[in-house]
């Protein structure tokens, strides 16, 4: 890849955020990791950075300010407007990503519960993404 990239995750559960770490660190170890724990954290930490993230995996659930609701302020403000944004969930109905991507998703991700289905799903998504 080259250089870094930057890798925003907004996740509330610090299990989780283990898990995609590691999974992306496998994945590229090109990747430079920004946290935020809910929408609302994301969208400040993001005010704030001078350089963007490439791209960024937003959880669904979480507390305060959810990842649907973060996805279309995202959207909305035209700064992110070509950001890839994943969203990533334990369970998304069909509807319900379809949805999503209307809202702006780049790509919705089902967390598997298998460590390395984690990693070839989140490799396939950078390598398609990120190239």
């Amino acid at each position: 890849m080259g250089h870094k990239r930057k890798v925003l995750l907004v996740d509330d559960d610090l299990d989780d955020h283990f898990l995609l770490r590691e999974a992306l660190s496998y994945a590229s170890e090109e990747v430079d990791f920004l946290s935020a724990y809910n929408g609302m954290d994301a969208l400040e930490l993001l005010e704030q950075l001078t350089e963007f993230p490439h791209i960024i995996f937003l959880d669904l659930n979480m507390p305060l300010m959810d990842g649907k609701e973060c996805l279309q302020r995202l959207r909305q403000n035209g700064s992110y407007s070509g950001m890839p944004i994943i969203i990533y969930s334990t369970s998304i109905a069909d509807p319900e990503a379809t949805d999503l991507r209307r809202l702006g998703a780049t790509e919705v991700l089902q967390k598997p519960a298998d460590f390395m289905k984690l990693c070839t799903a989140i490799q396939t998504a950078l390598s398609r993404l990120l190239n």
